[in-house]
């Protein structure tokens, strides 16, 4: 089975390789832009000289590249993981569109004109927008408020509605809230350990937002068997890769100073909830469960244990000496 990752040396799609290569009978291509640090790929144990696992470079938002990567690989499967994240920088929402939508389309198109079978993508679950849900199912309303969600929403019904229409496969796993070793160092696990690990005071919004925190290797077994399963249950279908669980940031800074014991300098509410802040995103991962056979193995203590880990190991006063871009 040939396979095409893109957005490979990521952080979540760094560990989607990994587990991808392990598995009998498939060739993994992973596409990254040139001059792409490929610092995840070998942390997260990616034999880039193994015999199942290469690598082309090319920027998936530029047609004429795309198109020459899938005419010369035409992949089985493609597991599209490239994606700009505007929350965390200044990317204009221009931008985001081109990348999170049209260029994804773009991908999409090629591949199906190339005979793909089946394509997989990762949403998020920003896509669902402000809820008062307890556990949001896939089949709820979505309300995207942010360029980031509404672009990755857009995308999510152009990809299935197209798959469909030309009868192609077509799964969208809908990532909650991702965190291990080697995520962005400004997003908030980071600076919780490192405010542990390096003690300086960190301010912070009040701190009752709740979302629902996935292992990043548990976000990655997700798209196992996305990708190699021979039958599907949904030959279109979205999927929460959730734990089902909510933790407010109040209770994620009481569960860091419980895996670093001590206790954190936090100014809470010196900050404000950013605009539009959603309070609550958690979601039920039944269906997933029952099509994909995927269940979390980490529970939140666990996982902020392994990440606190690796960033003793890895990171000197919070800076990464071999952070991946």
């Amino acid at each position: 089975m040939k396979l095409l990752v893109t957005g490979g040396s990521g952080f979540i799609a760094s560990r989607v390789v990994h587990q991808l290569a392990a598995c009998p009978g498939v060739d993994v291509t992973v596409l990254v832009r040139a001059g792409s640090d490929l610092g995840r790929l070998t942390a997260a144990g990616v034999d880039l000289n193994a015999g199942n696992v290469r690598l082309a470079r090319g920027d998936f938002s530029a047609s004429d590249e795309v198109d020459q990567v899938i005419h010369q690989l035409r992949p089985e499967v493609v597991v599209h993981l490239a994606m700009v994240y505007h929350a965390l920088g200044s990317t204009p929402t221009s931008a985001v569109e081109e990348v999170n939508l049209h260029a994804t389309v773009r991908l999409l198109e090629a591949f199906l004109a190339a005979g793909g079978r089946r394509f997989i993508t990762a949403g998020t679950c920003f896509e669902y927008g402000h809820q008062q849900t307890e556990l949001l199912e896939e089949t709820a309303a979505c309300c995207p408020v942010y360029d980031y969600a509404i672009a990755k929403l857009k995308a999510t019904e152009v990809i299935l509605e197209r798959s469909q229409a030309v009868a192609a496969e077509a799964l969208v796993l809908r990532v909650f809230a991702p965190y291990g070793p080697h995520e962005d160092p400004r997003r908030v696990i980071p600076q919780l350990l490192a405010t542990g690990l390096w003690p300086r005071r960190l301010a912070l919004s009040p701190g009752e937002q709740v979302r629902d925190y996935v292992f990043v290797d548990d976000v990655a077994r997700a798209f196992v068997p996305a990708a190699v399963q021979p039958d599907l249950a949904r030959s279109q279908a979205v999927y929460n890769v959730c734990t089902g669980i909510g933790h407010s940031l109040h209770e994620v800074a009481a569960a860091v100073e419980q895996a670093l014991g001590r206790r954190l300098d936090l100014g809470w509410g010196e900050l404000p909830y950013r605009p539009n802040e959603m309070m609550r995103l958690v979601g039920a991962n039944r269906r997933i469960a029952e099509d994909l056979g995927w269940a979390p193995a980490r529970n939140l203590a666990e996982g902020l244990r392994n990440t606190a880990a690796w960033m003793r190991s890895n990171l000197v006063d919070g800076a990464a000496q071999s952070q991946a871009a």
